[in-house]
């Protein structure tokens, strides 16, 4: 689970002492903030840092005091000047997360996000700080793990009061755009900071524990519909009653006249319950044997539910007709009340008033709490109409079977179930390869050039504007389709919406990776050449504005002596954050800088980055360090700088550049023209 999630000004000012540090493999974060009043506030906030990244992987089990303790100490060590700054640690714990705090932090609980209130308001100045004399205050506390909503620590370079106001009225909607322009909104100073977690249950309303996705194909369109569904799917998951089942969304029941839209379709053992959601509250009173409407505390009477399920139920029995089930196992449904201040009541035709759960004919109301019981209740009446008393239950196998071709419409076949036409392109259905971000498929156009695509699927119970997150996907491929035509650049073919998912179509760059091309040991003329037309290249984008954030060894290809950058086409992705996973655990991390794991804006300087450590790999063969944390251990040792130049070949002059091009500190990294200057002056 991805639980943390930083946000920092889009342009922090040269002065920012505001850090973060996430370790998401240890369910661990850090909000540090130098105390201005001090002598070095960058200074404090790095120092504190660098505490955490020496702790590796104990940041999981040491106390968390036990841990401010440490950076107080460390603070406490700088005898030349004073340090001081104020933290907050959080870490995920069971259920729940454990927090310790020094200083004047705010912390927002927003487990019911409308109501939104300030856990601990900060104040003005710290009255107490890590690195002052004598053993700091360190608050404790614990927070549960919310169902729906979140938690939000910040700086103080955010209003607390505006801050949980603006938290209230951020709705289920949250971009990492939205999420930043509302710090912008309450900020009272240039350097802020916040954290937000859990995240990822921002994003959807899927649960941790669910052993797999049990939706197929595109789901409700509005929150509450989605988050009734992950209600229901919990309940069944949790019954341990129905194996392999699996819902499908959205579903045209007539299809010869689509003039009804069943909300879902729940694939069990015992076969096919098409599903009505209806998220009411109050008393609800629905007539069980006649089509007059359902009455609810609106003044008009509302279309009965019930009396449209049966109607529907009329033109499921011929999906998937090659399967051998009893009749009764396709005509089965369910009216499911999702808010649990609904009071539904069944009014039969002699007048008589029954609370639920209810039964009428082949259908059922219930609520979802209890519904994977009642459903059992429900189908014991059923299961005697089966001939000879068995019942022929579908396997986990055949279920997703099922699921799959409902959901594809693909119940009779198709000339060739493999091929997947878009446009002028043909693919295989099958993916070449899957990250979890995106699945990758191999094709051609009609004149046999070759092709890929990547189709990335938001979650299936994403929260907010589905519509809204699929356009911000195809706005982003409209800037990268804007960029100017380059040998070095990927092309963008095409890109569009598919059902609950996004596609971009590529040119397919047949040429050896970096690595690849590496392993022919190509002279260093040539190794250098495609260093200064990366440089080149990563100058053109700055000036574009785009910034790649994962160049590795597997995204630089090179063809006819010139780079070609790949798994470029979703590069600014900032304004959608509802994709399956982070995509920094995607990343090599030999390559990536400290801000692309640990929190803070990503810009031009993460590029520079990469391509410092690119350049020692291909000058050096191999690279010193695994990962940003090593980095930060060897880097300030006497001599380390100076060894890595004389490893690339080049003179002791050039060790100040590479520790430049490798700072931690993204400004101290040359970007544009600078970073051109810097390579090319290599020999």
């Amino acid at each position: 689970m991805l639980h943390f999630k930083d946000f920092l000004p889009a342009a922090p000012p040269p002065d920012a002492a505001d850090r973060m540090f996430i370790r998401h493999d240890q369910g661990f974060a850090a909000v540090i903030d130098g105390v201005s009043g001090c002598s070095y506030p960058k200074l404090a906030a790095d120092m504190c840092v660098e505490v955490l990244e020496s702790l590796g992987s104990e940041t999981r089990d040491i106390p968390l005091e036990a841990i401010l303790d440490r950076m107080h100490e460390r603070l406490r060590s700088f005898s030349t000047a004073r340090l001081m700054a104020v933290a907050a640690l959080v870490r995920a714990v069971g259920d729940g997360y454990e927090v310790a705090t020094v200083g004047n932090l705010a912390l927002v609980d927003a487990s019911n996000p409308k109501r939104a209130r300030l856990a601990i308001e900060a104040t003005t100045q710290p009255l107490s700080a890590l690195g002052q004399d004598g053993a700091p205050r360190i608050v404790t506390c614990t927070l549960p793990m919310p169902k729906d909503g979140f938690h939000v620590l910040a700086t103080d370079g955010l209003h607390p009061q505006r801050l949980a106001h603006a938290v209230a009225q951020h709705g289920e909607s949250a971009t990492n755009a939205d999420w930043r322009a509302l710090g912008e909104r309450v900020c009272t100073d240039s350097d802020w900071s916040f954290l937000v977690f859990p995240f990822e249950r921002r994003l959807h309303f899927q649960r941790d524990h669910w052993p797999y996705d049990p939706f197929v194909g595109v789901q409700e369109g509005h929150d509450h519909e989605r988050r009734g569904l992950a209600e229901l799917a919990d309940a069944l998951f949790r019954s341990n009653r129905y194996p392999g089942f699996r819902i499908l969304g959205s579903m045209t029941v007539d299809r010869a006249r689509a003039s009804y839209l069943a909300d879902g379709v729940l694939v069990i053992p015992e076969g096919l319950v098409l599903l009505e959601l209806k998220d009411h509250w109050g008393r609800i009173e629905i007539p069980l044997e006649s089509g007059a409407g359902m009455r609810t505390h609106r003044r008009e009477p509302e279309s009965n539910p019930v009396y449209k399920l049966k109607k529907a139920l009329r033109h499921i029995s011929g999906w998937v007709p090659d399967l051998p089930l009893e009749p009764w196992q396709r005509k089965m449904a369910a009216v499911v009340f999702t808010n649990p201040g609904a009071q539904v009541f069944g009014v039969r035709a002699s007048g008589q008033i029954d609370a639920a759960p209810l039964i009428s004919g082949e259908v059922m109301v219930a609520g979802t709490a209890r519904f994977p019981a009642l459903l059992a209740d429900f189908l014991k009446p059923f299961r005697t109409q089966s001939k000879g008393g068995r019942v022929r239950l579908l396997s986990p196998a055949e279920i997703e079977e099922v699921a799959g071709r409902l959901a594809a419409g693909q119940e009779e076949e198709a000339e060739d179930p493999e091929a997947w036409r878009i446009g002028s392109y043909s693919f295989d259905r099958k993916p070449a390869q899957e990250t979890g971000y995106h699945a990758l498929h191999t094709g051609r156009s009609n004149r046999g050039k070759p092709v890929l695509l990547k189709h990335y699927r938001l979650k299936s119970l994403m929260r907010g504007d589905r519509d809204a997150a699929l356009a911000a996907l195809g706005r982003e491929a409209e800037i990268l389709s804007e960029l100017p035509q380059d040998p070095r650049l990927e092309r963008l073919l095409g890109h569009g919406e598919d059902g609950d998912a996004y596609y971009v179509i590529l040119e397919a760059v047949q040429s050896p990776d970096l690595d690849q091309w590496l392993a022919g040991d190509p002279p260093r003329a040539e190794r250098l050449a495609i260093l200064r037309d990366l440089a080149e290249l990563l100058a053109l984008l700055a000036g574009a504005d785009v910034v790649h954030r994962g160049i590795t060894p597997k995204s630089l290809r090179v063809r006819d002596g010139r780079p070609v950058l790949t798994g470029f086409e979703l590069a600014r992705l900032d304004s959608v954050a509802t994709l399956l996973v982070d995509a920094r655990r995607l990343f090599d991390q030999q390559y990536q800088a400290r801000e692309v794991f640990v929190g803070g804006v990503l810009g031009q300087a993460t590029d520079s980055y990469s391509l410092g450590a690119l350049a020692i790999r291909m000058l050096a063969g191999t690279l010193p360090f695994r990962d940003f944390q090593e980095l930060a251990v060897r880097r300030g040792k006497p001599g380390f700088w100076e060894k890595v130049a004389a490893g690339m070949a080049l003179p002791p002059s050039a060790a100040a550049d590479l520790k430049r091009l490798l700072s931690p500190d993204p400004i101290q990294r040359p970007t544009g023209r600078a970073l051109v200057d810097l390579v090319s002056g290599w020999s």
